[in-house]
């Protein structure tokens, strides 16, 4: 099986309450992303265990929110074709600046 593993962290100059909301506002990622994602349930909020699907890399992928902790971590597990997905966010702020670190593993 293969497994890949990445992590990105930034210093943004916006609070984790706002960064946490633009990120669970399911319906505008195609605005902010560019990419044509099929939205088929999102219950307002998100919160754990919603299940919604993306279009992603060609790929329909069923999501889970497995962790909604706002403004602190926003987590999901999206499956596709035998792969499995793992994507976390995670937001410290320090001074009215957030660090937003994202974590992302796919196997398969």
């Amino acid at each position: 099986m293969a497994v890949v593993n990445v992590e990105y962290s930034a210093e943004i100059q916006a609070k984790a309450e706002k960064i946490w909301d633009i990120l669970a506002d399911v319906e505008a990622w195609p605005r902010w992303q560019g990419t044509p994602f099929v939205k088929v349930e999102t219950p307002a909020p998100v919160k754990e265990g919603s299940v919604f699907e993306v279009k992603l890399a060609g790929l329909k992928w069923k999501v889970t929110v497995t962790k909604a902790d706002r403004p602190e971590k926003f987590a999901w597990i999206g499956k596709a074709l035998g792969l499995t997905g793992n994507h976390e966010w995670e937001f410290k702020e320090h001074e009215g600046k957030t660090i937003a670190t994202t974590r992302e593993r796919v196997s398969g």
